[in-house]
């Protein structure tokens, strides 16, 4: 609802005449209207601020904390818990609205002091700007310094939006929270805390991280991305000179990417297909599996086989959240090793995701 005059005036007619508009509406609106009208006389009014991406009337002003700014939106126009906001040549987070809201808007935000790159179900590299807390002390955030997280020396925390691409930072998910050096630190995701800084639909996730050890060939340091998802297209098996093993679903449909695994999950079943240099599948082949863990998986993850299928595998994961981000790989080839080897890269995720 825009502001103008006339419909003041006739609120407050209404209210004079009838009494069916209550005196405070008509004194919230004029107030609302003297604001609107002096906005822009503040020294701290800005203009060219953006929030979320889309240009946007604001009031920012000093704050107790050099990290932190008040912000006041225009009479009648959105601010929500965990908009982004461009202004000073950086980004903040808004990490507390002001309950009250009959006049205006107004909350605190938060300068972002990490860009946290990770990857969700593609290999398109996502730039999400955050704050981490790094401190052993406890740290507060909000007007009302009434929440506290506290950390020890090897945990991080993250503040980061809640928006489509942040609901895949998960718990178990790894990720590189350092700048660029020879061993920047990789850390997991322990905890997420999806309620605290939350209002409806917009808000902020709080990411509890442990640190943890950074795993090769899986891991691209040089990139701060955990459990690399190539941007190379996935290159088929070489056939032998007999002919190709590949890796199928129950309907005989090859595997050509990643396969997500859930914990907990009944025994999940992959099939053998050992095809001639024509392209025929070939039977009564009898194949050789052969599961490639880390450490963190080992005695986690199990095989399994039915003497009925003698031509499939049945992987299962343990009920753990701790185990969610952690890739694994199958490998097949044929009990004579003819028809070369095929490996299906495995990623586990979580039961209900």
């Amino acid at each position: 609802m825009s502001l103008d005059i006339s419909y003041y005036r006739k609120i407050n007619n209404g209210y004079k005449a009838s009494g069916t508009v209550s005196k405070k509406e008509s004194d919230i609106y004029a107030l609302k209207l003297h604001m609107a009208n002096t906005f822009s006389d503040s020294l701290d009014y800005h203009d060219e601020t953006l929030r979320n991406m889309v240009k946007q009337r604001f009031v920012i002003s000093y704050y107790r904390d050099e990290n932190k700014r008040k912000i006041t939106a225009f009479p009648n126009e959105i601010l929500n818990m965990g908009d982004m906001i461009d202004c000073f040549d950086s980004k903040w987070l808004t990490t507390y609205i002001n309950p009250d809201q009959q006049v205006y808007t107004k909350g605190i935000i938060q300068k972002c002091n990490y860009t946290l790159p990770f990857q969700t179900i593609s290999s398109a590299i996502i730039q999400e700007p955050c704050i981490v807390i790094d401190t052993t002390k406890a740290s507060s955030t909000g007007e009302d310094e009434g929440k506290i997280i506290t950390l020890s020396d090897t945990q991080r925390a993250i503040l980061i939006q809640y928006n489509q691409n942040t609901k895949y930072l998960i718990a178990g998910k790894r990720i590189f929270i350092d700048q660029l050096t020879d061993k920047p630190k990789v850390y997991k995701i322990t905890k997420v805390d999806r309620i605290t800084y939350m209002d409806g639909e917009h808000g902020l996730l709080q990411l509890t991280c442990d640190e943890c050890e950074v795993i090769p060939n899986e891991d691209k340091p040089e990139l701060k991305i955990a459990g690399y998802i190539s941007t190379e297209p996935t290159i088929p098996p070489t056939p032998s000179n007999v002919g190709i093993a590949v890796i199928a679903n129950t309907k005989n449909v090859a595997y050509t990417t990643k396969v997500k695994i859930k914990i907990g999950a009944k025994k999940y079943p992959f099939v053998a297909l050992f095809k001639d240099i024509s392209g025929n599948i070939v039977s009564d082949i009898q194949p050789k599996w052969n599961l490639i863990l880390s450490n963190e998986l080992t005695d986690k993850v199990e095989i399994g086989y039915q003497p009925e299928f003698p031509n499939r595998c049945y992987i299962s994961v343990n009920f753990e959240n701790k185990l969610i981000g952690y890739n694994f790989e199958l490998h097949l080839t044929d009990n004579n090793n003819t028809y070369g080897e095929y490996v299906l890269k495995c990623e586990v995720t979580s039961l209900y995701g």
